[in-house]
């Protein structure tokens, strides 16, 4: 009897597991690497890598779900942000980060971080007032340019987000960096 009910759990047990092998949908299967990538650091170890940066000891990335990385990030300045609707607009203390989400199926998903500090640094230690040649001494030759007349950037892709440094009016010294998580960045109204 014992066998049985056994043998039984185990089936079951089989069964349900190719149930949800095969319930995986395309939207799902494209999420794995991201998925993959927030959970790599679940203790917020400080570990950074090129998707990440620390702000008030924490380790801040744009792969992260969006409710993890709003809890890092801590209280928004509810008056200078824009929460209303599915694209959400979050600004921290006093304009120094801009974090941008998207709802998506459903769910608030990370599209931008922008990042308006010389006090925060990416995982290469470069950030706001930094040069061209200090940002591509730590990047090497970036992925694209733009270089409109009126704003100057330079751009490195890597497999699941975009690292972006804009330039001030003169070209001198970068004045915002941008972190884009590029999965869910293509999925939103304005990509």
């Amino acid at each position: 009897m014992i066998k049985r009910t056994i043998s039984t759990l185990l089936l079951a047990s089989a069964m349900m597991i190719t149930i949800v092998g095969c319930s995986n949908s395309a939207t799902e299967e494209d999420t794995t690497e991201i998925e993959e990538a927030s959970d790599s650091d679940p203790d917020n170890t400080h570990e950074l890598t090129d998707d990440a940066f620390l702000y008030n000891g924490n380790k801040i990335s744009i792969l992260n779900d969006a409710a993890i990385t709003l809890g890092y990030l801590g209280d928004y300045d509810a008056d200078k942000s824009s929460t209303g609707s599915d694209y959400k607009n979050y600004l921290f203390d006093n304009g120094k980060i801009d974090f941008a989400t998207n709802v998506i199926d459903g769910k608030e998903a990370p599209v931008d971080i922008g990042i308006f500090s010389p006090d925060i640094k990416t995982s290469r230690d470069v950030g706001v007032g930094s040069t061209k040649d200090e940002i591509t001494g730590a990047y090497g030759d970036p992925d694209t340019k733009t270089d409109d007349g009126l704003i100057y950037t330079i751009e490195y892709q890597f497999d699941t987000y975009n690292i972006t440094f804009r330039f001030d009016d003169t070209k001198a010294k970068v004045d915002m960096v941008l972190y884009t998580n590029s999965y869910y960045h293509s999925k939103t109204a304005f990509s």
